[in-house]
């Protein structure tokens, strides 16, 4: 089993917090529901660094199925959604062309939220291939 460690350094917003409603341009009628701006912007930059970080780790573009432990560090104690925030590390991975696709993750074992902490970071544990155990 290989094992690949990645951080994100920052808070991670929760991606379901951060829509928008878009328009289309010169008149159209069509709208839709997006990610806003500033949350674009965060998972852009941290797939660059997961992007950067797989480069130095040789682990890009990974097909397999995979197993995650992520470990956020926050501030503020404060009602948080972890499924929200493991979502966007999951699209974060695949915009920074780590994993290709987020139905590959088959485990989150072990993620967690920890508060009081002057650093906000992520911590990304990834583990490949995974095996399934069935009974």
């Amino acid at each position: 089993m290989k094992k690949v460690n990645f951080l994100i350094l920052g808070a991670t917003p929760c991606k379901k917090n951060m829509l928008t409603i878009r328009r289309s341009y010169r008149g159209g009628k069509r709208t839709w529901i997006a990610p806003n701006d500033k949350y674009q912007a965060w998972e852009k930059g941290a797939g660059a660094d997961l992007w950067a970080q797989s480069l130095i780790n040789e682990a890009l573009a990974i097909a397999d199925p995979v197993w995650l432990k992520v470990i956020f560090y926050r501030k503020r104690k404060r009602k948080i959604d972890l499924s929200n925030l493991l979502q966007s590390i999951e699209d974060a991975m695949v915009r920074g062309g780590v994993i290709m696709d987020d139905s590959q993750i088959k485990s989150f074992d072990g993620s967690r939220v920890y508060f009081g902490h002057d650093d906000e970071r992520v911590e990304i544990t990834l583990y490949w291939p995974f095996k399934e155990v069935t009974k």
